[in-house]
């Protein structure tokens, strides 16, 4: 019979009685030795375990915003060679006005045909420009935070104010 006792307070039935239930009520709730080496092995993972997804944050924000700095570099450099091109252009309709090739009214046609055309390839580049963005976003799915975009957001504004 103690033997069954002994089996069933270790499966957590206890035999209680009206003598004894305030004190297995309090003995349930101790703590002991063991219990405290679970705690502190189980709060030890967790710390690690936080740590690890703090570092992996960091990691995938370092990789997205070099990434991302990437793409606004070529984006600049492209835009760069088309507004290279356009003030090319400029300068050579502005040489046959000097010269007396073209009037007046046939290089302001020219300027606003050159200013056009460049500001459809910028246009264009934007657009590149964006679907590589909304990739790479993609790529980091649920990591992925707008806030990793916020200084490149100001800076693009200030892009987009000077093309303007």
């Amino acid at each position: 019979m103690a033997n069954k006792k002994n089996e069933n307070s270790k499966l957590g039935i206890a035999e209680v009685n009206a003598q004894n239930l305030d004190e297995s009520l309090k003995n349930a709730n101790k703590m002991d030795e063991e219990i405290l080496a679970i705690a502190t092995e189980k709060m030890e993972k967790e710390e690690k375990e936080r740590r690890a997804d703090e570092l992996m944050r960091k990691l995938k924000k370092a990789n997205y915003q070099n990434l991302r700095i990437h793409i606004d570099f070529k984006y600049l450099d492209e835009a760069s060679d088309i507004e290279k091109e356009m003030l090319k252009s400029q300068k050579t309709e502005l040489d046959k006005l000097v010269k007396g090739e073209i009037t007046p009214v046939e290089y302001e046609d020219a300027l606003t045909k050159i200013g056009n055309d460049g500001n459809k390839k910028i246009d264009n580049l934007a657009d590149i420009r964006r679907n590589r963005i909304r990739e790479l976003q993609k790529q980091y799915g649920e990591w992925y935070s707008l806030s990793w975009d916020d200084p490149f957001i100001r800076a693009n504004q200030k892009i987009r104010n000077a093309l303007s």
